[in-house]
């Protein structure tokens, strides 16, 4: 157990930083700055603390940084969610394993395979505990800055800061203010079937209970590669959770949403037919009706910037560069940002928020057209 933390050790430098967006790179970005004394009000337009969503994946990278929060409080509260798998098992359409990858040295180190919505509620415990000034269910209608100011327009109050960081997703509205380019993404033509299970439900499940029979000891991760899609299945604390994805070609216009579930029928339809389709329905078919997700993926363009042309408005996470779930980065990357940028602006000062921002910039992005 970590020592409690103490909110003396937090001293005030007089930098004041707006976030948009209470997503994990966000929050990220709000406690980050937070513990290195900056004063920090958030935005998110959401209710961020429904359960949503399936599992996200933090590696090393961006569990480090977690690491530090509170002492260590925050990552104690993850524990139960540390992800233990020694290797993936990566299997054909026949269920013939092809290739067994080694994931010892990675597990070394901390990685997490944590419900979205247990992460989100931690870490937005902990950015309250610790000072943040936390708004949900408001919506930034706008960014400005000046020479010596940065703000946000919220229900139509103008609020001032010394910069605004930009988290806001994938379809940041905030984009455009900052490149001064309508960068719109578009459809991959593929999209992601998502979901989290209740493992105790699949281990009562003869035919299913394949996937947790070993989580008790170690997590277990299987992908399989049929027919041009990617189906994976991961257990995560003890097996009390089983979450899977399968990204798959689907062309049709999919609403963008985690919470507009999907027809399960649809599983069903693409796996039937699969040799290996009956082991992998066996699991699959415990998710509840209303929580099966089929997500359109996107594609775009890297951005010139990532900051405005005064200065003070910085685009980060996914809002900035966002990733294909297959990556397993999304989340990480966006905690990698958080941290940059903090730092960068404890060294700066209030003085110098664009001088941060653009050395931020500069130490996680290089465009290359």
């Amino acid at each position: 157990m970590s020592p409690k933390f103490d909110m003396a050790t937090i001293r005030d430098n007089g930098v004041h930083v707006i976030v948009v967006g209470l997503g994990i790179a966000g929050l990220a970005t709000a406690i980050e700055c937070r513990e290195k004394g900056h004063s920090v009000t958030a935005y998110e337009k959401t209710d961020i603390l429904r359960p949503v969503g399936d599992c996200i994946g933090i590696a090393s990278n961006g569990s480090r940084i977690i690491g530090r929060w509170g002492n260590g409080a925050v990552s104690d509260k993850l524990s139960p969610w540390r992800f233990t798998a020694k290797k993936i098992n990566i299997s054909n359409g026949q269920g013939r394993r092809i290739l067994q990858q080694d994931l010892t040295e990675v597990c070394k180190e901390t990685n997490y395979l944590i419900p979205r919505a247990q992460l989100l509620r931690t870490m937005y415990n902990h950015a309250q505990q610790i000072g943040v000034k936390l708004y949900l269910g408001r919506d930034v209608t706008d960014t400005w800055e000046t020479d010596t100011q940065a703000g946000v327009i919220v229900d139509n109050e103008r609020v001032t800061a010394d910069c605004v960081i930009c988290c806001d997703g994938v379809h940041s509205k905030r984009r455009r203010a900052v490149t001064g380019e309508n960068l719109a993404t578009r459809p991959s033509g593929y999209a992601a079937f998502r979901a989290l299970i209740d493992g105790e439900k699949v281990a009562a499940d003869p035919r299913a209970n394949w996937i947790v029979e070993t989580s008790e000891a170690e997590d277990r991760f299987d992908v399989f590669f049929v027919n041009g899609a990617q189906i994976a299945l991961q257990t995560s604390n003890r097996g009390k959770e089983v979450t899977w994805f399968c990204i798959h070609k689907d062309s049709r216009p999919l609403l963008d949403s985690w919470t507009s579930p999907s027809n399960p029928q649809e599983v069903i339809d693409l796996m039937k037919d699969w040799p290996v389709g009956d082991r992998l329905l066996s699991v699959i078919r415990h998710t509840p009706a209303n929580k099966f997700i089929n997500y359109p993926l996107f594609e775009r363009e890297p951005l010139p910037t990532w900051v405005s042309h005064g200065g003070r408005i910085i685009l980060a996470g996914d809002a900035a560069h966002p990733l294909s779930p297959a990556a397993g980065q999304g989340a990480s990357q966006g905690i990698e940002d958080a941290a940059v940028i903090a730092v960068c602006l404890q060294l700066a000062g209030k003085n110098q928020a664009p001088l941060a921002l653009r050395v931020a910039e500069k130490i996680r992005y290089t465009f290359r057209s």
